[in-house]
């Protein structure tokens, strides 16, 4: 099971441009670093953090663009059950993060942000963990910033 985290951040690109949004000029965004204390990249994913119940992850960032207005996330997964094919799994969506935002709390989120609806139907976190009826040790996922 693959599984990505995507931070976006929405900046004031005119601003960054200089020239009043009309392009020209590449813009000079230095890299988004997400890290997060709850699990190693590219390590098993504790059970706190799985499923309907678990908790969703410490995420801090740094190198947000000049003049980010807000931030977005969406964690989504690739559901790889041979019985339900390969269709995606939308874990996790926010958005309205504040731009001044340098992370999210374990199980928490930060004033005015606003989650989306995911797998479940609900507007809440949805960790990733093995297809029903298979070990949780085959669960070591892959997770990429």
């Amino acid at each position: 099971m693959a599984l990505a985290l995507a931070l976006s951040a929405r900046a004031d690109l005119a601003s960054a441009q200089g020239r009043g949004g009309r392009g020209g000029g590449g813009l000079n965004i230095p890299p988004l670093l997400i890290t997060s204390p709850a699990y190693p990249d590219g390590g098993v994913i504790p059970s706190e953090y799985v499923g309907a119940m678990g908790f969703s992850p410490e995420l801090n960032w740094t190198g947000g663009p000049e003049n980010t207005q807000s931030f977005a996330i969406i964690f989504q997964g690739i559901d790889v059950s041979f019985r339900s094919g390969t269709d995606d799994v939308l874990h996790w969506i926010l958005w309205n993060i504040p731009g001044t935002a340098t992370g999210l709390p374990r199980g928490g989120i930060s004033a005015g942000t606003v989650q989306g609806v995911g797998i479940t139907g609900q507007n809440a976190y949805f960790g990733p963990g093995a297809p029903a009826g298979e070990p949780v040790e085959d669960s070591a996922i892959p997770f990429c910033f």
